[in-house]
C-alpha cells in the first residue's frame, strides 16, 4: 500500500512538472534568462544512484550541476521545472540556478493558456501568474480553480465564489462547494 502511494505521488509530481511545460510552451521567456546563463548548459538530467537527487549534465557528459533537486522536468525554451528537497516548486535554467526569483509551494494540474495557478511558498495562498511569471493576481486565496474564459472560482474564508481575470469576485463567496460552473 505504502509502495502504490509512493508511486501515486511520483506521477502527480511528473503531471505538474508536464502541466507546466505544457504552460511555458507557449511563453516567450527569453527576456527570463537574459545575463544569467553561463557558458556550460545542460543537455541531459541525471540521478544520482546514492542521493536520489537529480542533476544536469552537458552535451559531454560533464556536470552542470551537481544533484540537487528531488525531480527536473524536461526543459523548454531553456527553462525547466524541478522540485528542491523541501518540496517547493522552482523554475531553473540551463546551469540549474533559479532563472528569477520565482518560489512556489504547489502548482495545480489544470492551467489556462494564459494564467497559471499557483500557491505562494511564505502564505501557501493562491493567486495566478502570467507567462512571464509575473504575478497578475496576487496570492490570496485558499484554493483556486482554473479560468474557463474569462472566470475562476475561488475559496476564501472557507467559502467558494466566482472571480474575474483581476482577482473581483463576480460572485460573492458563500458556497460550501462550487461546480460545473
Amino acid at each position: 500500500m505504502e509502495r502504490n502511494m509512493n508511486n501515486f505521488f511520483v506521477f502527480v509530481k511528473i503531471f505538474l512538472i508536464s502541466s507546466f511545460l505544457i504552460f511555458l510552451s507557449c511563453a516567450n521567456t527569453n527576456n527570463l534568462l537574459e545575463n544569467k546563463q553561463p557558458s556550460a548548459k545542460a543537455k541531459y538530467i541525471f540521478m544520482d544512484n546514492n542521493t536520489e537527487l537529480y542533476g544536469l549534465l552537458d552535451e559531454n557528459g560533464k556536470e552542470v550541476l551537481n544533484p540537487k533537486y528531488k525531480h527536473i522536468g524536461w526543459m523548454k525554451e531553456g527553462l525547466m521545472p524541478a522540485f528542491t528537497v523541501d518540496e517547493k516548486f522552482v523554475i531553473i535554467g540551463e546551469n540549474g540556478t533559479p532563472v528569477k526569483d520565482v518560489l512556489f509551494w504547489d502548482i495545480p494540474p489544470f492551467y489556462t493558456e494564459d494564467l497559471l495557478g499557483v500557491a505562494d511558498v511564505e502564505t501557501r495562498k493562491w493567486g495566478f501568474v502570467d507567462r512571464k511569471l509575473d504575478y497578475v493576481i496576487k496570492p490570496q486565496f485558499e484554493q483556486v480553480g482554473y479560468f474557463n474564459g474569462e472566470v475562476t472560482v475561488a475559496k476564501i474564508n472557507g467559502l467558494w465564489g466566482v472571480i474575474n481575470r483581476v482577482g473581483e469576485f463576480i460572485v460573492d463567496p458563500v458556497f460550501s462547494e462550487i461546480k460545473g460552473y
